[in-house]
């Protein structure tokens, strides 16, 4: 299946890659956030495997174990929240791209309407496997398998987005 995202120059996106909430400085703060509400489960389990996990993670001996630690944890015992287990992104199907550019556009607009017009970000288009449940605002997520196009922001939206406000800002 196709999908579209809005991509950022800054990093490549393979099969393990994943997208968090807004509002979080990175995926493991996400992925954190996540892991911190679990915890609350097993707080009166002292001898859960969760619980050493988790104290193993906290006391590990530098950031990069931590992470490792973080994102073991994450995938055992939480899997979806803050942290997707795919990228955030939009259906790009044969007929439709129209309407998924102006989801991506709109997306975008209320979130980051500095990206749309930067030379940072690019629109990442990919094969992927869906997840069958939305992101956190309602968009897709997918694991990335296979790049099919890389399309600078403003010619992808010119190639689909028919719409006349976009017009009007040319």
């Amino acid at each position: 299946m196709k999908f579209i995202r809005l991509q950022s120059k800054k990093y490549e996106i393979n099969e393990n890659s994943k997208s968090f909430e807004w509002g979080f400085p990175d995926l493991h703060a996400a992925m954190h956030e996540d892991i911190s509400f679990v915890s609350e489960q097993y707080e009166g389990i002292p001898n859960h495997q969760f619980n050493k996990k988790f104290e193993n993670m906290l006391f590990a001996e530098d950031k990069e174990t931590e992470n490792k630690l973080l994102e073991e944890l994450w995938e055992e015992y939480v899997g979806w929240g803050m942290a997707l287990p795919g990228v955030s992104c939009y259906r790009f199907e044969e007929g439709k791209e129209n309407e998924a550019a102006k989801k991506l556009y709109d997306y975008f607009l209320q979130r980051d309407p500095e990206a749309l017009e930067s030379d940072e970000y690019y629109v990442l288009i990919f094969e992927g496997d869906e997840f069958f449940s939305k992101g956190h605002n309602g968009e897709e997520v997918a694991v990335f398998r296979k790049e099919i196009e890389r399309v600078e922001t403003k010619e992808f939206f010119s190639r689909y987005l028919i719409d006349e406000e976009w017009e009007d800002e040319e």
